[in-house]
């Protein structure tokens, strides 16, 4: 599967295990609608570090309106807002 062809349950599985590997979570599931800043899954240098890995594993690149919305500070809003961006390259 390449990078245009991601669901948005692959595209959740890809940030899942990045949370899992790089933030502080033991269960996904319990933070998947949780504001992870609340939580305080990443410093803020693993905040930018996961912003930067996230826009080149998806080539893409976040707008400073998407990362200061309310949609960026769950997992599932990063996963809605990558598969919106891959799901327009494809149309254009």
């Amino acid at each position: 599967m390449n990078k245009r062809d991601k669901t948005i349950e692959a595209i959740y599985c890809q940030i899942a295990n990045y949370f899992k590997t790089y933030g502080k979570v033991i269960h996904i599931e319990d933070i998947a609608h949780k504001n992870y800043f609340e939580l305080q899954i990443f410093d803020s240098i693993g905040f930018v570090k996961m912003i930067t890995d996230l826009e080149a594993e998806f080539d893409i690149t976040f707008s400073s309106q998407e990362i200061g919305g309310a949609n960026f500070q769950t997992l599932n809003g990063i996963v809605e807002i990558i598969h919106h961006k891959i799901s327009k390259r494809l149309i254009v």
